[in-house]
């Protein structure tokens, strides 16, 4: 399998909205275990993803968040009716709607090593992606899951066939978007995740892996079709020949 240099861009704060920035963070992309479950604990991540647009229509992700808020204190108010009694607000749970996300080729030299600010770029290049979950007040995590990236939002960054034939570097930018249950608006901190976009890489794996084995079959095995994970080239969590339902 050939060869592609990554770009790696590390996490920034950014703040916008209410309350952003180091409320929340994006700890990583988590693998699953090996019931092929995603843990909020969870502590094997995955550096990098692989796409492969002639495998699979979307690339999906599964995120930790972490809650960095604390409970809220008592406030000093009283209620009505009852002098000296204290009013607490309530929890700094957070209610995860979605994700802000946008996405550009990591070599392009525009941007030169700061990542772009996603309002700035195209309307083909940003969207925003629902998602759910609650993450508890102090410190707790949750896995987040949403779709990244599309077959189609790589031509928005000019990622021909011919492109995508020979490897290319896309980096996702995302900011979870959520509310607290009093309804205040909270955001994270951004999360650059590069992803390796090589039209046939993976599935070509794959077939190697397991041969005579119809591409059908294949699609629908382990926990991220023909996403590659962990420190090598493997098929998620596939350890046994698929069989066709």
């Amino acid at each position: 399998m050939r060869r592609y240099r990554l770009w790696v861009l590390g996490a920034l704060l950014a703040g916008c909205g209410a309350e952003s920035g180091d409320v929340a963070t994006i700890q990583n992309v988590v693998a699953p275990d090996a019931s092929c479950a995603f843990q909020s604990t969870a502590t094997t991540y995955i550096p990098m993803g692989w796409y492969d647009p002639q495998g699979q229509g979307r690339f999906a992700v599964y995120v930790q968040i972490i809650n960095n808020m604390k409970p809220p204190t008592s406030d000093a108010a009283v209620l009505q009716g009852t002098p000296g009694r204290e009013v607490r607000t309530q929890s700094n749970d957070i209610m995860v709607d979605g994700f802000d996300i946008c996405w550009f080729d990591t070599t392009d030299v525009t941007f030169g090593t700061t990542p772009p600010d996603c309002a700035t770029l195209p309307a083909a290049q940003r969207r925003f992606a629902p998602s759910s979950g609650l993450v508890p007040q102090s410190g707790n995590k949750l896995v987040a899951h949403f779709d990244a990236l599309y077959f189609a939002d790589l031509s928005a960054i000019g990622f021909t066939p011919a492109v995508m034939g020979t490897g290319g570097s896309v980096t996702i930018r995302t900011q979870m978007v959520g509310r607290t249950p009093d309804g205040r608006q909270v955001r994270s901190a951004w999360f650059n995740y590069p992803v390796n976009v090589c039209a046939g890489c993976v599935l070509e794996y794959c077939r190697a892996k397991f041969p005579g084995v119809p591409d059908t079959c294949l699609s629908i095995a382990g926990c991220m079709p023909y996403q590659l994970w962990g420190t090598g080239p493997t098929c998620t969590q596939i350890t046994a020949t698929p069989t066709c339902p």
